[in-house]
């Protein structure tokens, strides 16, 4: 799973659905950080988390959450591009860890 979609010149009327899981490398409070230029919605464990379903400009919605080191958590994003630019980005940030994408090594089908 890797959701980054960042300035499609010409791109319009489209979505996009990822689904996955991530696994926490440590235990503490992690901030999922979701940047849409339209529509986003993100679920942790089956619960949206972020619903940010409008026309929008970049938007940046946040979650923070509890993982314990080792577990898997379930994601999905969903998100849709109407008109104009056209960008989706997923980021965490952890304790000891600046917000970053979510390292391909922690993201499972």
């Amino acid at each position: 799973m890797t959701a980054c979609i960042n300035n499609l010149a010409g791109a319009d009327f489209f979505s996009a659905k990822w689904t996955g899981r991530v696994k926490a490398p440590i235990s503490g409070v992690f901030t999922f950080t979701v940047t849409g230029d339209d529509g986003v919605r993100l679920f942790v464990n089956g619960a949206k988390v972020i619903d940010g379903w409008r026309d929008q400009g970049p938007t940046v919605f946040t979650y923070s959450t509890i993982l314990d080191a080792g577990t898997f958590s379930d994601i999905e994003l969903h998100y849709y591009e109407h008109e104009g630019g056209a960008a989706c980005r997923l980021q965490w940030s952890y304790p000891g860890q600046a917000l970053e994408a979510i390292p391909q090594s922690h993201l499972f089908p």
